[in-house]
């Protein structure tokens, strides 16, 4: 009985280990071995109760009715094993998490291509210590400060590096101060 319940639920510790970092090995491996003591402790019952001889117990004993209680009330006994009821909530928690997931790795993505368009232009541009500003101005026309488009410093929206998205967030004004005192 013990042993059904238990092999229905074992797990892959090989694969938990794998995922388990350096420096939590300690932790994982208090947890395993608690783990196995339970374990231990689970196999070390038999699978049935044992037996109990009441023909012997009516031989020996004066109420007779007494006996046939305990014997009916003991063949009746039945421990239930608890049902699961969180397995289906843990996989709706997992495949939100993996939409979660499949979003984070298309905006990481997205941003990858982004910077490799950026890094090949690198590449096939001039190198900086020779160019004037006019290759400059050439090369990064959203980078430069002119007349056409001036800017105020601390120039959030020339800086170099950043997406359209996170210059304009930047050059946005600040909201209402807390205190207006």
């Amino acid at each position: 009985m013990a042993a059904n319940r238990i092999s229905k639920s074992s797990i892959d510790w090989a694969k938990f280990a794998s995922a388990v970092p350096k420096n939590e090995m300690k932790n994982f491996n208090a947890f395993k071995a608690r783990s196995d003591a339970y374990l231990v402790r689970a196999m070390a019952y038999p699978e049935n109760p044992p037996e109990i001889n009441f023909n012997e117990y009516k031989a020996r004993l004066s109420n007779k009715d007494l006996v046939q209680k305990l014997e009916q009330a003991y063949k009746s006994l039945k421990i239930p094993y608890p049902k699961n009821t969180v397995a289906a909530e843990i996989d709706q928690q997992e495949l939100e998490y993996k939409k979660t997931c499949d979003a984070y790795v298309s905006i990481a993505n997205s941003k990858i291509a982004e910077a490799e368009k950026l890094r090949k232009k690198f590449e096939m541009m001039l190198p900086v210590r020779d160019m004037n500003n006019e290759d400059f101005t050439l090369t990064f026309p959203d980078w430069v400060c002119t007349l056409e488009s001036p800017s105020i410093y601390p120039h959030f929206e020339k800086t170099p590096g950043l997406s359209k998205e996170e210059r304009e967030r930047l050059a946005a004004p600040d909201g209402k101060p807390y205190s207006t005192v």
